[in-house]
């Protein structure tokens, strides 16, 4: 009796044991499952962390190059303020020269009207120089060519 009672203790015992076990087997497995989940968001945190650094950095670039953008069109307008006011003090051949240039941009490539394109091609460009004569006429000379400035001077 005592015998029987101890051996049914001792199997209750390991069938604890056993249950005990497997519980401790799940257990390690769900720390697995949450520690790979944690590494992966991780990685994750790691790319965003790392995109928003570049993002931060191309931005101070952008900043700079709009800062050094502004910096040259002020000095390029000073200069060309300074060539205006220089060249109406001076004497020169074609000072009383004036030259015109009118382009309508209204079409697209395709030269149809364009609503959704925003990219414009000239559609006509014409020149017109006025020059004044030693006489009081003026002589009109107008161009209705497409050909490029440089190609036609």
């Amino acid at each position: 009796s005592k015998t029987h009672e101890g051996k049914s203790i001792a199997d209750s015992m390991i069938k604890g044991y056993s249950t005990l076990s497997e519980n401790i087997n799940n257990t390690i497995c769900l720390i697995d499952q949450v520690s790979v989940s944690s590494k992966e968001q991780l990685n994750g945190i790691e790319q965003i962390s790392s995109a928003v650094e570049s993002m931060d950095s191309k931005t101070q670039e952008n900043a700079l190059i709009a800062q050094n953008t502004k910096t040259i069109a002020l000095e390029t307008d000073t200069i060309s303020k300074l060539i205006v006011k220089e060249s109406n003090e001076k004497e020169f051949i074609g000072k009383d020269d004036i030259k015109i240039e009118k382009v309508d941009y209204s079409t697209s490539i395709d030269n149809k009207p364009s609503s959704t394109s925003s990219t414009y091609i000239p559609k006509e460009k014409k020149t017109t120089v006025i020059k004044k004569e030693s006489s009081s006429q003026a002589q009109i000379i107008t161009s209705n060519d497409t050909d490029d400035e440089w190609e036609s001077f």
